[in-house]
């Protein structure tokens, strides 16, 4: 199982490179190289889960913050998938989180204590409840998702949600996306 995951993460960073190497970067192709890193670690996470290593909400919030993330960013209409900062950052807790546990597993290996790993999982259930939190309340109002109200207030294009808090001044969106002053 480490031995493919970790072929998994070798192709994943190969095939990323590789795209852009060739300029073959495309919308679809990053919907589904996200959906295999989703399948592959909420694979692993469940199983940690289940076996009580990890807590048991972790790779429900997983699953449930990537369907926010395609959603939101309407990856399903051809849209790039937008991400923040946080949820970034989640990604690699999550991988490492899963590396950590089955390389201990398979070369018997204790270096982090089982509590360890465990409050490991609660703080990335923490950060992963944050970023949703993040992602409904700024991402939701930004100008160019057309899945919102035809009138809202924006923060402008701006997908880092920390920043859109510094936003002096409000811009009103119409039917025909004409900022008026707000």
């Amino acid at each position: 199982a480490t031995s493919l995951f970790l072929l998994a993460i070798i192709t994943d960073i190969l095939d990323g490179w590789l795209a852009r190497k060739l300029s073959s970067v495309s919308a679809i192709g990053g919907l589904l190289d996200h959906s295999a890193d989703a399948f592959l670690v909420g694979t692993i996470l469940g199983t940690l889960s289940y076996l009580k290593v990890i807590p048991w909400i972790l790779p429900i919030l997983l699953i449930s913050a990537f369907l926010q993330y395609v959603l939101d960013s309407n990856a399903l209409q051809g849209k790039t998938l937008r991400t923040n900062r946080l949820g970034r950052y989640n990604g690699f807790g999550y991988y490492i989180l899963s590396a950590i546990s089955l390389i201990q597993t398979s070369m018997n290996w204790q270096v982090f204590s089982a509590p360890s790993i465990y409050y490991l999982g609660w703080g990335l259930v923490l950060t992963t409840l944050i970023s949703m939190t993040e992602r409904a309340a700024f991402f939701g109002s930004v100008e160019d998702n057309p899945s919102r109200n035809n009138s809202r207030l924006a923060t402008g294009k701006n997908t880092r949600p920390m920043q859109a808090l510094k936003v002096t001044k409000k811009v009103c969106i119409t039917n025909e996306n004409t900022p008026t002053s707000g």
